[in-house]
């Protein structure tokens, strides 16, 4: 049997545009955040997925065979030393971790215990810990005084904060923040409002983790409701303003692609990129995303009617 040096798992991750972060253990059942397994066998739908969820990292942990592991190998297992047995692919959307699991048909449950478990299970395993290093929530030390005078901006200037920050977003030169990632609104938000209210500390610290998503819960219920109400008319208005400029764009985009001589298929993430970087459209990933799916419906109806011709 000829070894497969890279399953199609990793091949298909590896093609896409998302940043990898390697685990140095399987994800454990006893991390702070609560699993959603993928039903399915198809890693190409879950990936397909977590683009649409606009997730920017997968974390990968991947196990190979040691034949020296086990007392007496057979020759099968020796033939399969040094593959890769079994791949876990994980992302964090929503406060869940959502995971896809593949395992080699020669495997067959060779890894059993790292996927249940963990490695020498147990609240202190290594497994268990290094994933908990990584996704712990933590808690950014808002002050009372910075948090109370947010308050107070928030409560005295409502209106005025939301335009402000609407004309940052449109004048700037970086994208907008994903309207259906509106933890990213919260933290970007966070950032202009401490340059705007000249409130340094509003920047969220992260004390242990990788990040807390949305910059943490300001210790004031009243001023976090406040900021939630404010995040959630921005993320309506930030989708309404790049649904507007999606729908003016597509019929420029189709030419773009027609001139190209490209098809449905080949209308892929690199090219509505391209398209936008040539015309110096910002557009956030879903609203790329967005303008990549009209353009790709447009594409198909055109080559569908010239065949009936």
């Amino acid at each position: 049997m000829s070894k497969e040096k890279e399953p199609h798992v990793l091949a298909e991750l590896h093609d896409r545009k998302f940043q990898v972060f390697p685990l140095a253990g399987t994800v454990g059942s006893e991390v702070l955040y609560r699993t959603m397994l993928w039903d399915g066998e198809e890693v190409g739908a879950f990936l397909d997925f977590a683009e649409k969820a606009g997730v920017d990292t997968v974390y990968l942990y991947q196990r190979k065979l040691a034949a020296s592991d086990f007392e007496d190998p057979d020759e099968e297992l020796r033939g399969h030393d040094g593959e890769v047995g079994i791949v876990e692919l994980s992302f964090i959307k929503n406060n869940l971790i959502h995971q896809f699991t593949w395992e080699a048909d020669w495997a067959d449950g060779l890894f059993e215990e790292a996927t249940s478990e963990g490695e020498g299970a147990g609240e202190d395993s290594e497994a268990d810990s290094s994933f908990r290093r990584i996704l712990a929530p933590t808690t950014p030390r808002f002050s009372a005084d910075v948090t109370e005078a947010l308050g107070r901006a928030l409560n005295s200037r409502l209106s005025e904060l939301t335009a402000a920050y609407l004309t940052h977003v449109e004048q700037r030169t970086a994208p907008p923040p994903d309207p259906d990632r509106e933890w990213s609104i919260r933290e970007d938000l966070l950032e202009f409002l401490a340059s705007h209210l000249d409130l340094p500390d509003l920047r969220p610290k992260e004390n242990s983790g990788l990040f807390l998503p949305g910059g943490g819960t300001l210790p004031d219920a009243n001023v976090e409701g406040t900021l939630n109400e404010l995040v959630k008319s921005i993320t309506k208005e930030l989708r309404k303003r790049e649904r507007s400029i999606v729908e003016k764009l597509v019929v420029q985009c189709l030419a773009w692609a027609e001139a190209r001589a490209l098809l449905a298929g080949s209308f892929t993430n690199d090219r509505v990129r391209e398209f936008a970087e040539e015309t110096g459209a910002k557009l956030s990933y879903s609203g790329l995303q967005d303008l990549k799916n009209r353009t790709r419906a447009l594409l198909k109806e055109r080559r569908g009617s010239r065949s009936h011709r």
